[in-house]
Order: structure tokens, then C-alpha cells, then sequence
């Protein structure tokens, strides 16, 4: 245990000396890219297609085959959707950093 954490603050220690604070930060966006469309999209759906079954029951409480039926096709749309992110991201760990300043650089 002692190990990796001298380990770590050496890496974060050359990081900083020779990256500057920047370099903590540096894949921060395309992090929360990722996470801002996948979550965003499967939570909204979730909502959205639970809302639906609630109408198709007349207000009774989902069973739970249902709620899981909702969660797994909000899942599926919502990997579609963050895929794009997903691919930006392991572009970035491919290029090591060349020519990366943010996430939009991907795109070109």
C-alpha cells in the first residue's frame, strides 16, 4: 500500500513539473462528455418509458419485469447515444496526447 501511493505522488509530482496543473485536467472533459450523454440520455428514457407503462397500467405500480424491460431499452438507447463520447475518449488514450487539446479536436 505504501508503495503505490509513493509511487503516486511521483507520477503527480512530474506531472505538474513538467505539464503544469493542466495535465490533471486534461482528459476531465472528454470524462464528463462521455458520462454528460450516456447518463443524461438513460435516465431521461428511463423516465420517459416508465411514465408509459404507468398509463398502460392505470397508475398501478410496475412489476418488476417491466421496470427491468424499461431500465435495459434505456440502457440500450443510452449506450447508443454516449458511443460517440466513448469513441473520442479511446482516441485520445490512442493519440497519447498529440496534437489533443480538448475534446472537440477528436472531431476533426
Amino acid at each position: 500500500m505504501m508503495f503505490h501511493l509513493a509511487v503516486l505522488r511521483d507520477v503527480r509530482k512530474t506531472m505538474l513539473k513538467n505539464e503544469g496543473v493542466g495535465a490533471f485536467y486534461k482528459v476531465l472533459s472528454d470524462g464528463l462528455l462521455k458520462q454528460a450523454t450516456y447518463t443524461t440520455t438513460r435516465l431521461g428514457t428511463f423516465r420517459i418509458l416508465t411514465n408509459k407503462a404507468l398509463e398502460a397500467n392505470d397508475g398501478k405500480p410496475l412489476p418488476l419485469y417491466q421496470k427491468s424491460l424499461c431500465g435495459l431499452t434505456a440502457s440500450a438507447i443510452g449506450a447508443c447515444i454516449g458511443s460517440p463520447a466513448e469513441l473520442a475518449l479511446i482516441h485520445i488514450y490512442n493519440c497519447r496526447g498529440k496534437f489533443y487539446i480538448n475534446v472537440l479536436c477528436c472531431c476533426m
